[in-house]
């Protein structure tokens, strides 16, 4: 199911931003930049980034909570910045543009990316391969996984068996999940 999202910039400015549910920050008091995120078993902070609603599927929301610069003064630092121009290379400008969730990675030596789909896709190994088939356009040399949740988060893959043997391993939420345009 797709929902609206905020990115929230980890204090360090290190790796990928995590994903909150806009309606948790719009929760929050206006002012508030500051927050934690949940990323595996740990509180991050980070500063939460208001300007652009992202639509993501809910799966990759992280738990958020309001912090302040007495918890975190990089933070602190980085909220009280102009926020840096965004630059991205082929983003779509009409903003009802299509996209898929992906997450591209490399196992061993291969370069594999999992597409976010729906567990009913899953469920139709026909549809699944079909769909598999015109996704690859997208992501030229790379072998593709379709993947969908039951409703508890638990993962189902379509893909070579030993890429899914060794995907079931990585937990969702260390994957560098971004959304790609369709078309």
């Amino acid at each position: 199911m797709a929902t609206w999202a905020y990115e929230c910039r980890p204090s360090d400015q290190s790796g990928q931003p995590w994903l909150v549910g806009c309606q948790a920050v719009d929760d929050m008091p206006a002012g508030t930049k500051i927050v934690r995120v949940k990323a595996g078993s740990q509180w991050h902070c980070a500063t939460v980034d208001r300007s652009r609603r992202v639509e993501v599927e809910a799966m990759l929301l992280r738990e958020v909570i309001a912090s302040d610069e007495v918890d975190c003064s990089e933070c602190a630092e980085h909220a009280n910045k102009p926020a840096a121009p965004r630059v991205v290379v082929n983003e779509p400008i009409v903003e009802s543009t299509r996209q898929i969730q992906a997450a591209e990675l490399t196992l061993g030596d291969r370069r594999c990316v999992v597409v976010l789909v729906g567990l009913g896709l899953i469920n139709s190994p026909g549809e699944a391969h079909m769909a598999a088939t015109d996704l690859c356009t997208l992501f030229p040399g790379a072998n593709l996984v379709l993947m969908g949740q039951d409703v508890d988060g638990t993962p189902h893959f379509h893909g070579p068996d030993q890429l899914v043997n060794r995907l079931v391993s990585i937990p969702l939420d260390q994957m560098a999940w971004q959304s790609y345009p369709l078309g």
